[in-house]
């Protein structure tokens, strides 16, 4: 029965052949390899679900969360409540847009490791998500109070103060939080540029914005993000 639901969930990938993989489906076969070698890893199952969570983030495809879903069933099989694996359910909720169950249970482990930034990000994306945008900055703020050099605290702050009309600012401190990223990151630098690059599309700087996507295109070529703004870019380029 076990191994049965673990090829049922391999196969959900559907991944093409490793010389075509894209820069997050290679992240999600990596994880995928640990599942394989050690089935009752449920350190292995949330990197599979981290990596489908990445998926979701670049293609808005509701299916990866439910790939993500599925490895974090397993994991909780294996150690039930594990910290870091309720972090990823909410943000698995998150992309289902299951907003307050993503609200309640970020705000459970904050009462438990309330130094950890990473679960202040997500009430971030929770509140901002609900539109609770006064709690949206105070959680941003908790980040750069309790590590003012993070680039978590400068990619919050940024997604605020696009909402609060500062685009200018915003790409102010993406650009921060992308000098601040692990070099080996490279799926989390291609967002942050695309991030920009949305942005300076969205003021007119159309050159700037190509600039930006290129970077962005080069580390992660597949991302549909990345491809979807430079749609909308080649559209106003050619409305000129």
């Amino acid at each position: 029965m076990q191994s049965c639901f673990l090829c049922a969930l391999l196969a959900l990938a559907c991944l093409p052949a490793p010389a075509q993989l894209s820069l997050v489906d290679r992240r999600i076969s990596a994880a995928q390899k640990k599942v394989e070698s050690d089935p009752k890893s449920w350190l292995a199952y949330n990197e599979l679900a981290f990596a489908f969570c990445r998926k979701g983030r670049d293609s808005s495809d509701s299916a990866a969360y439910d790939r993500a879903q599925a490895a974090l069933d397993r994991s909780f099989q294996f150690s039930p409540g594990n910290y870091d694996g309720e972090k990823l359910q909410v943000t698995v909720w998150l992309g289902k847009q299951r907003f307050a169950d993503a609200l309640k249970l970020a705000t459970e482990l904050n009462s438990k490791a309330h130094d950890d930034i990473g679960v202040w990000g997500l009430l971030v994306d929770c509140n901002m998500s609900l539109g609770n945008y006064a709690e949206a900055k105070r959680d941003a703020q908790w980040i750069l109070d309790l590590r003012s050099g993070s680039s978590l605290g400068f990619e919050k702050a940024a997604g605020l103060r696009v909402h609060f009309g500062d685009p200018e600012g915003a790409i102010e401190f993406y650009d921060e939080a992308n000098r601040r990223t692990s070099a080996n990151d490279a799926d989390q630098h291609a967002w942050l540029l695309t991030q920009i690059a949305n942005l300076q599309l969205a003021s007119g700087n159309l050159k700037q914005a190509q600039d930006r996507l290129a970077q962005a295109l080069k580390l992660f070529p597949d991302s549909q993000l990345a491809l979807s703004v430079q749609a909308k870019l080649r559209t106003a380029e050619a409305m000129r």
